[in-house]
C-alpha cells in the first residue's frame, strides 16, 4: 500500500487474499484498522470475548468488597476467608445487591499491593521482605548487564496528510551498565509490551554497521553481542531474586502470537520495501529456527543482509524456502571412503 499511496488498490486485495488466504471484506478490515491507526499492532487480530482486566461486576458489588476487604481483611486479626466471604454477603444482602462468588473475592484479595497489606496488618517482615532497599547495583565489564526501560517521548506525531495528532512515541533503550552507552533502542507509537522490549534487544545485539549506513550516519556504534551474565547478575542480587521470577519461555509455534512478532522484526529492518510472508512461510520460518526466539531474529537478520546486498530490498517467501534449503543442505555430512 505504500507504494500506491496507502490506497486499496485492486491489486492490493488480490496479493493480500492469495498470500494470506482470507475473504476480500476481511482484507478491507485490516486496511481500514491500520488506515485509522498506522500502528502494526493493529494488524494483529484482536482477541474475543472480554478483554483482559476487565471487570463485569456491578460496580456497587465491587465498593462492598473493596469496603470489608479493608474493614475485615487488613487487620493485625486476620480473619479466614469464609469469615470475609461471610461479611460480604451480608453487606450486598443489606443493600439488595446481587452476591459474588467466593472465587471473584479471592481475586480482589490476590490483586491487593502486598507492601499495603503488609503496613495496615502489621506485619514487619513482610513489609521489609517487600520493601526496595538501597544497593549498589554494578557491572564490571561492558556487555554484562543491560537495563532496559521504557519513556514517552516528549513530541506528538501528525498525520502527515490530514495533520491530525496520531499519538505520543515510545522509546524503548537498552544501555549497558558498565559503559553506560546505550546499546540499542526501539521507537514506536504502541505502549509498551514484550514485543517492543524483544525489537530492542534485537537492535542491542546485532551489528549496528549496516544500520547507520542506511542512514548515512558516518560515526560509530560498538555495540552489539548478548549480555554474558544476566542470569547470575538477578540469582546474585537478593532484591532482585526476591521480585523477579525466572520463566523459561516457551518455543513459538505458527501462530497469531508468532505473526505478530515476525511482523515487527520485519518493520523494525532497514528494507526499503516492505516485506509481507505467507502463512506457509512462517510456519517454515517456526520450524527452522525450532522456534526458539534468538533463531528467528538472527534468520530475519542474515536474510535481510542477503535482500540489501541483492538490491531486492525485501524479505519474500521464496527467501525464505531458500534459506531453509541451504540449512538442510549444510547438516548433510559429506566424507571420503
Amino acid at each position: 500500500m505504500k507504494a500506491t499511496g496507502w490506497n486499496a488498490t485492486r491489486n492490493v486485495v488480490d496479493a493480500a487474499r492469495m498470500t494470506f488466504g482470507v475473504s476480500r471484506s476481511t482484507v478491507y478490515r485490516i486496511i481500514g484498522r491500520f488506515l485509522a491507526t498506522r500502528r502494526a499492532s493493529s494488524l494483529v487480530p484482536a482477541d474475543r470475548g472480554t478483554p483482559r482486566g476487565a471487570k463485569r461486576v456491578d460496580s456497587r458489588v465491587e465498593r462492598v468488597i473493596a469496603e470489608q476487604i479493608n474493614r475485615v481483611w487488613l487487620k493485625k486479626e486476620k480473619p479466614n476467608m469464609r469469615a470475609l466471604i461471610e461479611r460480604v454477603h451480608e453487606a450486598c444482602r443489606i443493600d439488595g445487591l446481587r452476591l459474588p462468588h467466593r472465587s471473584t473475592i479471592q481475586r480482589r484479595v490476590d490483586e491487593l499491593n502486598v507492601l499495603r497489606s503488609a503496613r495496615k496488618r502489621g506485619e514487619a517482615a513482610l513489609e521489609a521482605a517487600a520493601t526496595p532497599s538501597a544497593g549498589n547495583y554494578r557491572a564490571d565489564k561492558p556487555n554484562e548487564i543491560w537495563q532496559i526501560d521504557h519513556t514517552i517521548v516528549d513530541m506528538i506525531v501528525v498525520d502527515e496528510e490530514t495533520r491530525l495528532p496520531i499519538g505520543r512515541p515510545v522509546l524503548t533503550i537498552a544501555i549497558d551498565l558498565c559503559t553506560r552507552m546505550v546499546a540499542g533502542f526501539y521507537l514506536s507509537l504502541d505502549p509498551p509490551s514484550s514485543v517492543s522490549v524483544g525489537l530492542c534487544l534485537l537492535h542491542a545485539v546485532y551489528d549496528k554497521t549496516l544500520w547507520l549506513q542506511e542512514r548515512n550516519i558516518d560515526y560509530p556504534w560498538p555495540v552489539a553481542g548478548i549480555p554474558s551474565d544476566a542470569r547470575e547478575a538477578i540469582a546474585g542480587d537478593t532484591q532482585l531474586a526476591r521480585r523477579l521470577d525466572q520463566i523459561a519461555l516457551p518455543r513459538w509455534k505458527a501462530d497469531e502470537e508468532f505473526q505478530g512478532l515476525v511482523v515487527g522484526i520485519l518493520r523494525s529492518l532497514p528494507l526499503r520495501r516492505p516485506s509481507a510472508l505467507s502463512a506457509q512461510s512462517l510456519r517454515t520460518l517456526a520450524r527452522a529456527t525450532d522456534g526458539i526466539t534468538a533463531k528467528v531474529f538472527s534468520m530475519l537478520n542474515e536474510l535481510a543482509v542477503e535482500a540489501v546486498h541483492s538490491g531486492s530490498e525485501q524479505i519474500t517467501d521464496d527467501d525464505v524456502e531458500r534459506n531453509r534449503c541451504s540449512q538442510a543442505t549444510s547438516l548433510i555430512p559429506t566424507g571420503g571412503a
